[in-house]
């Protein structure tokens, strides 16, 4: 297996001595978008293949992760993150549990981004530094009901069932009852989640402790249905981190796993969706800090009415900031805005300045803030650029922000990003 390291939005040319591989690539490439753009919710092809001066040009956009095509690993990199950086997992991974999964905590591996480590190696890190220590204090049970046949009632009469049975086994009972036993859904998702991870990480270290795991937890009896949506009783709540990893490699909102030979495994989640839940996560944190601040997400406002047939236009931002319970800015996030290898945005595109002006009609609102994500390098200019659009005595402001993000491996790293969000934010509205 070749394994390479790509960033969103740069080409990779493909090897010239792989000529059967190529020539494979176009229908795999087809079919791995239909499958990822479903799976994913993805609104274009993730994967791209062109004909360049020097070759056969492929290049990945709106995911990050781990993919496998006819033989390479790919490792794709998020266009936001520093080109120097080695930590980029760590600090996408607190991007993850801020946007999606609130009770995963990354902070405690403290190796990460030394060594070779693949994506899916830092994944199994994180969820070993959970499940090997909540194993510590034993596994988690839970009731379940179990049937039993013989001579002696046990729990709740099956009638149905033992009807059926007056006359092959007459003289036993059949019966219903509880038992509390380690073969529940959590389990199993505990038990699959590692045994998945130790057939695909790359390090022989983690596969061996993962495979430790695997023996350690007992063994489910029966099938569940993955991911699992059950509320965790709270005496377990100590594996919280590690089934929440285990829900995200189940199939969860962000991730696809696919394992269909040649045509390769994948890791992915979502970059564009993943970066607009991150950004409404950590606007609502700076709410918090002002006693009369609130931001609602996709908040749904009338745009147009029909004159006769036809139906209501809506529309609705991704974030709509209230201060003092008056309307005061809709900020929408715009991942899809290409940053990488073109140096910083100095405009927001056209459709999506008229989005935002016919949004702050409808909202009665007079401001509006588009935030993109930024490698940080600006070229010396300021991170906020506006503009305003008059119509008589109305003036609607649209400001585009520039979000230095590259950087959110540490908690202090991560706590710099809100704090500089929240300036630039007071320096638009105030």
């Amino acid at each position: 297996m070749v394994q390479i390291t790509v960033w969103e939005h740069q080409d990779f040319l493909w090897p010239a001595s792989d000529r059967d591989a190529a020539l494979r690539l176009p229908g795999i490439v087809s079919t791995k978008n239909k499958e990822l753009k479903r799976a994913l919710r993805l609104s274009r092809d993730p994967i791209s293949l062109r004909q360049g001066a020097g070759g056969l040009l492929l290049r990945f956009a709106g995911v990050a992760g781990i993919l496998n095509l006819v033989g390479y690993e790919f490792e794709i990199i998020p266009k936001f993150s520093f080109r120097q950086s080695a930590s980029w997992q760590s600090g996408f991974f607190h991007m993850l549990s801020i946007a999606e999964y609130g009770h995963i905590s990354f902070e405690r591996s403290r190796h990460m981004g030394r060594g070779a480590l693949s994506f899916c190696d830092h994944i199994a890190l994180a969820f070993l530094e959970s499940v090997e220590s909540a194993l510590q204090k034993g596994p988690i049970c839970a009731y379940r009901a179990a049937v039993s046949q013989g001579r002696y009632l046990r729990g709740r009469l099956l009638l149905p069932e033992q009807m059926r049975m007056l006359l092959t086994h007459p003289g036993e009972v059949v019966s219903e009852h509880d038992v509390f036993s380690p073969d529940n859904a959590f389990q199993y998702l505990l038990f699959w989640s590692a045994a998945w991870l130790a057939r695909h990480v790359r390090s022989q270290v983690l596969r061996r402790r993962l495979e430790r795991v695997v023996s350690l937890l007992p063994k489910p009896e029966h099938h569940y249905r993955l991911p699992v949506h059950a509320a965790l009783p709270a005496q377990y709540s100590r594996y919280r981190a590690a089934l929440e990893i285990g829900n995200l490699i189940a199939g969860g909102a962000s991730a696809v796993l696919q394992d269909q030979g040649s045509s390769g495994y994948g890791f992915l989640f979502n970059t564009e969706r993943t970066y607009e839940k991150f950004l409404e996560r950590m606007l609502q944190r700076i709410a918090r800090r002002h006693t009369d601040w609130s931001v609602t997400a996709q908040r749904t406002a009338a745009l147009g009415h029909p004159e006769g047939a036809g139906s209501v236009l809506f529309t609705r931002p991704d974030n709509t900031l209230t201060i003092q319970e008056m309307v005061t800015a809709l900020i929408d996030a715009k991942y899809k805005c290409d940053l990488a290898g073109h140096g910083p945005l100095r405009q927001p595109r056209s459709g999506d300045y008229y989005q935002m002006l016919a949004s702050l009609i409808a909202h009665g609102c007079a401001q509006a803030l588009l935030v993109v994500p930024s490698e940080g390098d600006l070229g010396g200019e300021p991170p906020l650029l506006t503009w305003t659009t008059a119509s008589g005595e109305t003036i609607w402001r649209v400001g585009l922000l520039r979000w230095d993000i590259s950087d959110l491996s540490t908690k202090s790293a991560l706590l710099a990003a809100q704090n500089a969000l929240e300036a630039q934010l007071l320096a638009f509205l105030f």
